[in-house]
């Protein structure tokens, strides 16, 4: 909450008043399936990162977006790849964007990611890279990288979220910062 509202005043203060911005980060304090961020107004262009302290049980987490809440139906398509194994994984018709391919109980250390949505009429596309496997110096780390879309096309991004992305629970200690901004887009 605070940190939405220093945005405000530094938006008013910069002299860009036709332009909001806010950050917001969520820390889960016990183990839980979502982490949903309310960015207190509607976005065009969001960055946001992630750490998942681990699973309950192997998955792989998901980003969501939405307008008033978080949209978790089959309204989004993803590609999450793991170049240290030169393999892929797609997928349409689901409910959110992977954030890697394969399914682990281990931290995920670090997922960030860009997503643009310029008009609420437009498609909203991802693209993300992160750490999967390890936190340890001593253990091989493995990158993962992801990308997708969000295909609502009546609401800007208001909403981040980060989902388990099966019937298990993202550990106590991940959490989700986002940094939304909204700005005018020309009509061409």
């Amino acid at each position: 909450m605070m940190l939405r509202v220093i945005g405000k005043v530094l938006s008013i203060l910069g002299g860009f008043p036709f332009m909001r911005f806010s950050i917001e980060f969520k820390q889960l304090p016990s183990a839980a399936t979502d982490i949903d961020i309310d960015l207190g107004h509607d976005c065009n262009f969001v960055f946001h990162c992630a750490r998942v302290a681990g699973y309950s049980g192997a998955s792989v987490a998901r980003w969501r977006f939405g307008g008033a809440a978080l949209d978790t139906g089959n309204n989004y398509g993803a590609v999450a790849s793991e170049p240290n194994d030169a393999t892929s994984t797609s997928t349409i018709n689901t409910s959110g964007i992977l954030v890697g391919e394969t399914g682990q109980t281990t931290p995920r250390a670090l997922l960030a990611a860009i997503t643009v949505k310029e008009r609420a009429a437009d498609i909203a596309k991802t693209v993300g890279i992160g750490i999967d496997d390890s936190e340890s110096i001593g253990t091989a780390l493995l990158m993962t990288q992801h990308g997708g879309l969000w295909g609502n096309t009546a609401n800007l991004i208001r909403h981040v979220g980060l989902n388990s992305g099966a019937a298990v629970n993202l550990n106590a200690g991940s959490w989700v910062l986002a940094f939304g901004l909204r700005f005018p887009i020309p009509t061409l």
